[in-house]
């Protein structure tokens, strides 16, 4: 494709936020969803059995067993068959800035028969997840699972190849990487801290700045400049994603999510889930639960 980004330097490529939400087969988490996953979420499923409609703003597009669907980041509703099957993989691929890695308007569809890379490196991974039933959610979210180191290194490397080959095919399919501004390295590191450290646990920005050799005021200037925000402020959208990320799944008690972000009452989650999207955790699940129910 003329002009298409091929490569990057190091210190661009390290800007990139890539990590693994989950990663399963069987029956879809939710059949039937309206409104778009969180801002920062990609989705990859190939349909095994039955079929989905995908909505997006501008078409419906309808996926078939033996199909690959890369659905872009807060792009699409779905409703799935009764006797859908599927393999999916559910990650985040942004730059620092936010931007999805590839510059992806609408869900596109591949017949995973042309795809065999991609299909062995998906299966490869879902073998490397710990066990976790999706429609009972008997096992906690994948990031908490506990685990040997030798059994991450291994998930790590699987979900590394699947990325490799998963933007091999979209690349092929002729849709082109995104780019980002260069960014301050001390800012890439900021966000690198923010990101590892558990949701129900506050952070202390002043120490954070301190590690990287800044002031509280000079970590925010590069945040303001860069994000548009201040440190906290990227925190706390960070903890709102992972928020809609629990909402939208049926199984989880939206107790069960405030407690994992780190609200000791579901009452202070409530409010601070309003003040933030003007509506409260069981409307914003109801809408979402329902194709088409207006949010009271």
């Amino acid at each position: 494709m003329t002009g298409a980004i091929t490569a990057l330097t190091l210190r661009e490529w390290w800007s990139l936020r890539i990590s693994l939400i989950w990663a399963y087969k069987g029956v879809p988490p939710s059949k039937h969803h309206t409104g778009a996953e969180p801002e920062a979420t990609v989705q990859t499923w190939r349909l095994d059995a039955g079929s989905v409609q995908i909505h997006t703003g501008q078409a419906t597009h309808t996926v078939e067993a033996g199909q690959w669907a890369i659905i872009p980041a807060g792009k699409a509703g779905h409703n799935f068959t009764d006797d859908a099957r599927l393999l999916d993989v559910n990650f985040t691929a942004h730059w620092i800035d936010g931007r999805p890695l590839f510059e992806l308007d609408e869900p596109l569809i591949l017949f995973a028969a042309a795809h065999p890379t991609l299909t062995r490196a998906a299966n490869s991974l879902v073998r490397a997840c710990p066990a976790y039933d999706i429609k009972t959610r008997e096992a906690p979210p994948l990031i908490e699972a506990r685990t040997s180191l030798a059994a991450f290194m291994r998930l790590r490397g699987r979900f590394h190849r699947f990325i490799e080959t998963w933007s091999s095919a979209l690349q092929d399919a002729g849709i082109p990487l995104s780019r980002t501004a260069e960014t301050d390295p001390r800012l890439a590191e900021a966000v690198h801290l923010i990101d590892a450290m558990p949701l129900h646990q506050p952070i202390d920005h002043s120490a954070l700045a301190g590690s990287l050799g800044l002031s509280l005021s000079q970590l925010n200037r590069l945040f303001v400049q860069h994000l548009n925000g201040t440190a906290r402020a990227y925190e706390q959208k960070r903890r709102l994603v992972h928020a809609k990320r629990g909402l939208i799944d049926p199984h989880a008690p939206i107790k069960q999510v405030a407690y994992r972000l780190g609200f000791r009452e579901p009452s202070h989650f409530s409010a601070w889930f309003k003040k933030l999207t003007g509506y409260t955790p069981r409307q914003y699940r109801q809408h979402t639960e329902h194709p088409g129910e207006a949010v009271a």
